[in-house]
């Protein structure tokens, strides 16, 4: 942090980087719930008490992958991460900006025969600094048990508030009538200000997704009083 602080002195930096500098205000805030980039999270906690659930996640992060101990070039590659929300943390940087963490639990995974993937929530992935991720980095997600085997639970993705889910099923088509497929959508890359989801699977219903609002993408917005519980 030092070295970090000296060399922002000596360079022209902006404003934002000569805050990070100085580093974060040593008075955090714990919030019960947060809104941000169309999903309302809460902590396992405060989930705890409501109908629906909201404190389930999902990380895709570069990851080395070793063949061994001894092995010296490493494989890159994306590896999803399902967790579960324990604390909702805002680190407040001088009144300048904040930083909204969320600190996760995060469990061993796998496909099943069906490919389907689930999580068990007795094994956990253990570090000292991963549980920590930001709130712009995660997709919600919900686990559903599996009922044969009690400590595995399956996962689903949830869509963003600000989208619907829209299921277009065609009926017998006719020799005259002009029918289209929509194949290989492809996404452009998520980030913070313009989220876009397709579920693709082996499905005979062709699914769109319609933006049923216009607003600027990325707003989040701390709750701890003002969520509905009852959700």
């Amino acid at each position: 942090m030092d070295w970090f602080k000296e060399k922002v002195e000596l360079d022209n930096a902006n404003d934002r980087i000569k805050w990070l500098s100085l580093g974060p205000f040593i008075v955090t805030r714990r919030c019960n719930g947060y809104f941000c980039n169309g999903y309302k999270s809460y902590t396992r906690g405060n989930d705890d008490k409501c109908k629906t659930q909201n404190c389930g996640v999902l990380l895709a992060a570069l990851t080395p992958s070793f063949a061994s101990s001894k092995d010296s070039n490493p494989i890159f590659d994306n590896v999803t991460y399902y967790g579960i929300i324990k604390e909702i943390i805002e680190i407040d940087y001088w009144s300048a900006f904040n930083v909204v963490l969320f600190k996760c639990d995060w469990f061993h995974s796998q496909i099943d025969e069906y490919g389907l993937t689930r999580v068990n929530f007795i094994r956990k992935l253990c570090s000292t600094y991963d549980p920590f991720v930001l709130v712009s980095q995660v997709h919600q997600v919900f686990y559903v048990e599996g009922g044969i085997e009690a400590d595995w639970h399956f996962v689903d993705r949830k869509f963003p508030i600000d989208f619907s889910y829209v299921e277009v099923e065609y009926e017998a088509t006719y020799p005259d009538e002009v029918r289209e497929h929509v194949e290989n959508l492809n996404l452009a890359t998520v980030s913070d200000d313009d989220i876009s989801w397709c579920r693709e699977g082996g499905c005979d219903a062709v699914e769109v997704l319609y933006r049923v609002k216009n607003g600027t993408s990325g707003n989040c917005h701390k709750n701890n009083d003002d969520f509905d519980e009852t959700d």
